[in-house]
């Protein structure tokens, strides 16, 4: 499998949300035993062919705590695409999930994850809130859906064909049609797509207009806007904005010194000297 998909040129995306403890809390098999074991075995194969892979770690009440840990354990498995997904799941009366991340565990996370990758590992691992944030800072667009201005360019196919707005919004209403009966430029230009399009912006308008990190932010995932009664309301406050708020805080001095770094055509290793 490893030389089929090497010689297909596939980029394989694998999650792992830390050691073992960590990975094995929520990430279970059908017979109800820890995945670790068997994902690693996975990534190795990977590795001995040479697949490009990316890492996906998704940070949940549980892993939450421990960014740095969840970070070294991944560079020990000699990873260099890493990829963080913050879990927040509605539910009905209460909001959110017990197992959601809070927006102070994923903000403490996030800048506890910066501040182990600085030390050594610029320019060596590459992980995507990062690139993305100082490429922003540069002014180029945002290269993930969750901090461009607006949403929509993202469709999501399932095994079926059917196709939806996004991969956060399979459901009935957010349909676009099927693949084998519709075209893809129709699909995109359905009336739903394009009232989904607005969804962002309307949330952001709301309550982002005054923040000063909004240029690096852009309101997040409107998945994440979800109201006390765990349903998506475009009008609510998203749920990880003051985790946000704090990581993309942290970040901006060092995004300006790489920056300077950048301009000035040297390695971003020698940030140090424009802090």
């Amino acid at each position: 499998m490893g030389a089929f998909l090497k010689q297909n040129h596939f980029l394989v995306g694998i999650s792992i949300d830390g050691d073992e403890e960590l990975h094995d809390y929520y990430r279970k098999t059908k017979a109800g035993r820890g995945s670790y074991r068997q994902v690693i075995e996975g990534l190795r194969v990977l590795q001995r062919h040479q697949v490009e892979t990316n890492v996906l770690t998704v940070i949940q009440n549980h892993n939450g705590g421990h960014g740095r840990r969840v970070y070294q354990h991944l560079k020990s498995l000699g990873v260099q695409f890493i990829q963080f997904i913050p879990i927040v799941e509605p539910e009905k009366g209460k909001g959110v999930s017990s197992r959601s991340v809070s927006d102070i565990q994923f903000g403490q996370f996030m800048i506890d994850v910066f501040e182990a990758w600085r030390e050594a590992d610029i320019g060596k691992i590459f992980i995507s809130h990062f690139d993305n944030a100082l490429g922003m800072s540069l002014g180029m667009p945002s290269n993930i859906c969750v901090h461009s201005p607006q949403c929509g360019d993202n469709i999501v196919m399932e095994h079926n064909g059917d196709v939806y707005s996004c991969d956060h919004f399979v459901y009935p209403e957010f349909k676009l049609g099927n693949l084998k009966q519709k075209d893809y430029p129709d699909l995109i230009e359905t009336p739903i797509q394009q009232q989904f399009s607005t969804r962002k912006p309307i949330g952001s308008q709301l309550h982002c207009m005054r923040c000063d990190q909004r240029d690096l932010c852009n309101g997040a995932c409107p998945a994440q806007r979800i109201n006390d009664e765990g349903e998506l309301a475009i009008d609510a406050k998203h749920v990880l904005c003051a985790g946000y708020y704090a990581f993309f805080s942290h970040l901006r001095p060092y995004l300006r010194a790489m920056g300077e770094c950048v301009r000035r055509n040297i390695p971003a290793t020698y940030y140090q000297k424009f802090l």
